[in-house]
Order: structure tokens, then C-alpha cells, then sequence
């Protein structure tokens, strides 16, 4: 696997944008409240050997920060989009 992964500004603007907990509310500018999943997403991506591993391990995540188990499919969602562009921006590192 390609170690070229996706940033934290972008992996947070996905976050922000997508909010699996439900928490975000961008007129009180709460911008750090995904600061620790995003942590672990990261490590994830190291420690995944695939995108199926991936998404199954960041959808647990999900699961686990917002106790949410009935969000499931949402979750998974969410970690193929992220995986996504964490593959897109590997592509383009690789062509350059």
C-alpha cells in the first residue's frame, strides 16, 4: 500500500462535512470536535492493508466515539469516501 495518505485538513473537512456524530454546528465554529477520530483514522490508514479492513475498522470507530450502532451503513458511507481520497491523493502523488 501506497503511504502517501490523505491530510488532516481534508480527512477534517470530509468530517466536518459529513458529521457521523451529529455534532458539528458551524455557527459556533466547533471545528476540533472530530480532533481525536481524525487522530485514529491516520493510524488506520498505516495499518490497513485494505479498503475493505479500512472501512470495516472506522465505521467501529464510529460506532464506539458516538454510540451510535444503528448508523452502521451511514458510517461505512463515510469510510469509502474517506478511503476514496486518500486513494485519489496517492494516485496523484504517484504521477508526479
Amino acid at each position: 500500500m501506497n503511504k502517501s495518505i490523505i491530510s488532516e485538513s481534508k480527512l477534517k473537512s470530509i468530517l466536518l462535512d459529513e458529521d457521523p456524530g451529529n455534532v458539528y454546528i458551524k455557527e459556533l465554529k466547533n471545528e476540533d470536535e472530530y480532533d481525536i477520530e481524525i487522530k485514529t483514522i491516520m493510524k488506520l490508514f498505516l495499518e490497513s492493508v485494505s479498503e475493505e479492513i479500512f472501512i470495516e475498522r472506522v465505521s467501529k470507530l464510529f460506532s464506539r466515539s458516538f454510540e451510535e450502532t444503528g448508523k452502521k451503513h451511514k458510517y461505512k458511507e463515510i469510510a469509502k469516501k474517506i478511503w476514496n481520497v486518500h486513494i485519489n491523493t496517492a494516485e496523484t502523488t504517484d504521477q508526479k
